[in-house]
């Protein structure tokens, strides 16, 4: 096996250990209350309030099948208001409630928190450096 190869098999493998140890941990510090799938579909819907579920399901790189269970769901908990485009009946734009506002405050900071908690091994120049490595993976098309 050749060295990038292996290198490669050792960042997949990482990457999948770093992944469920965030969502495990992220669980048993929010508890049942708050999901990170939950959290994101939430600020998204903050970010680009009273856009399509269409838009919200190509932003988050998920199915409209996927988001539209996840968008009732978040709906019927009062945390997002759905509401029929008006020039197109079959474009529903979504919007976050005064609840949804609440719960996507306390999701953030709770996987702020996890975050501080999960990088506290890392040096002030180690943070940096992930930063900087994160930045360049994110804007790689």
């Amino acid at each position: 096996m050749s060295k990038a190869l292996s290198r490669t098999d050792d960042i997949v493998s990482l990457l999948v250990s770093f992944s469920k140890t965030m969502r495990s941990s992220f669980m048993a510090r929010a508890g049942a209350s708050v999901s990170m799938l939950q959290v994101k579909v939430l600020a998204c819907v903050a970010e680009h309030a009273g856009e399509s579920m269409k838009y919200v399901a190509e932003d988050l790189k998920v199915t409209p099948a996927a988001i539209t269970i996840i968008i009732d769901k978040l709906a019927d908990e009062g945390l997002i208001k759905k509401k029929t485009d008006v020039k197109d009946k079959r474009i529903t734009r979504l919007l976050l409630t005064a609840k949804g506002r609440e719960y996507l405050r306390r999701g953030m900071k709770i996987f702020r928190e996890h975050i501080e908690e999960v990088t506290s091994v890392l040096s002030p120049a180690e943070k940096t450096q992930l930063v900087s490595i994160l930045t360049k993976l994110a804007n790689k098309k």
